[in-house]
């Protein structure tokens, strides 16, 4: 029980330290079938190549017909 004056002991949160995982990603894939702009050219219903997935460039390749 706690009396008067005394005071509940303060419980600092425990820090969890958690390792590092460096990911890499290819900048560009080194057997890419396709070019800039490729995926803003096909339809909404087509599926994303796998290549595509990895590319550093796929948001630029997406928007390409908006830019232009």
């Amino acid at each position: 029980m706690i009396g008067a004056g005394d005071e509940p002991n303060e419980v600092e949160p425990e820090q969890k330290e958690y390792a590092k995982v460096q990911v890499e990603i290819p900048e560009k894939p080194s057997e890419c079938r396709y070019h800039l702009g490729y995926l803003s050219e096909r339809t909404g219903k087509e599926q994303i190549p796998d290549d595509c997935m990895m590319c550093k460039d796929i948001v630029e390749c997406m928007l390409r017909k908006m830019k232009a």
